[in-house]
């Protein structure tokens, strides 16, 4: 159990990684690796990483190279991401129906491949809704606390007559306004587009085994309200249609955590995934390459539509001297950049 929680905050947060570069062979960690090719560029992408001892966060492996392999005879090469440990090929398409897999060398010489995944030829269609509510928790001590979350539902419409595994996600992207300070020049801070993951810790699946419509929306993710709602927030859904040993793989995962009572506390030596090192198959790397054929949808909720009231956040106030952090240098806040990304288009 003591590496789960940094493979899969790895996986699917990024927020924990430090962009430190080092020789593999220098470290005692387990190597990690996740990712997926997409029939959408922005979701091409794999994550290679290294845990390092069980109360730090996984290491980022910068040094390495991807490539993308396919039945066809093809390769295409990853790219670094600003992101450190990400690879991405965010001008690439995904052909349903063709085979695909990848192989990342390290710099230690080690080849690391992907048993060969198929992208699906069909997927779903969702029709997404979402609602605020708000609970209640008690504390040891018997203090209520009050917290307000953003509850996102998919109701989707399947496809007819065959079986179909289906996975959600849903990414989120907002806009960082840091601290407008008074000055001679009147010059404003540009602000920052945040990027994200809205619920990384669920996984919801479904089979649809010649179900055609599910009968009530399906909960695909819970996000805490908080000061990123102070501006336009996007979300953007995805059902992903996946081979049946990949949907094994998340079930499975699933399962785990809700027995250890958290996906971050899944035994990764539970989870088989389909990673391994060129000339020694016995040997098994962490993670899971998955081909996806992805339907999205794309909502925003601006301020004005969140039935909160809102605390002063980066507003600048004469009296006022605790702005955090990423209200002086919106930067700091992870997945940020004065880049605009294509969820704001």
């Amino acid at each position: 159990m003591k590496y789960i929680t940094q493979i899969l905050c790895f996986c699917t947060l990024m927020g924990c990684l430090t962009p430190i570069d080092f020789e593999l062979e220098n470290q005692t960690g387990e190597v990690t690796v996740y990712g997926q090719v997409s029939n959408f560029g922005r979701r091409n992408y794999v994550d290679v990483g290294i845990t390092a001892g069980t109360s730090r966060k996984p290491v980022a492996i910068t040094s390495a190279t991807v490539a993308l392999k396919d039945n066809n005879g093809n390769s295409f090469q990853y790219q670094k991401s600003i992101v450190a440990g990400r690879y991405e090929l965010p001008q690439f398409t995904g052909v349903p129906g063709t085979t695909y897999w990848i192989e990342v060398r390290l710099s230690s010489g080690e080849v690391i491949t992907s048993e060969p995944d198929t992208m699906p030829l069909s997927v779903g269609k969702d029709a997404i809704s979402y609602e605020f509510s708000d609970e209640f928790l008690t504390d040891a001590e018997g203090q209520v606390s009050q917290l307000s979350w953003l509850n996102i539902r998919a109701l989707p419409t399947l496809p007819q007559g065959k079986t179909t595994f289906l996975k959600w996600a849903v990414d989120e992207a907002y806009l960082l306004v840091p601290t407008d300070f008074p000055d001679p020049f009147g010059s404003i801070p540009p602000p920052c587009y945040v990027t994200g993951v809205a619920d990384g810790q669920r996984i919801t699946l479904l089979k649809s085994e010649g179900v055609l419509q599910v009968s009530e929306p399906m909960l695909i993710a819970k996000r805490r309200y908080d000061k990123t709602f102070h501006t336009r927030i996007y979300f953007l859904t995805y059902q992903s249609s996946m081979t049946e040993a990949a949907y094994n793989y998340w079930r499975n995962a699933g399962i785990l955590s809700t027995q250890v009572g958290s996906i971050f506390d899944t035994p990764p030596a539970q989870l088989t995934g389909n990673l391994h090192v060129q000339g020694d198959e016995t040997r098994v790397i962490h993670g899971y390459f998955n081909a996806l054929y992805e339907e999205y949808n794309k909502f925003s909720i601006t301020r004005g539509e969140v039935p909160y009231d809102f605390l002063p956040y980066c507003e600048y106030a004469p009296e006022r001297f605790d702005y955090p952090r990423e209200c002086l240098n919106c930067l700091v806040q992870q997945g940020s950049s004065y880049t605009r990304p294509p969820e704001f288009d």
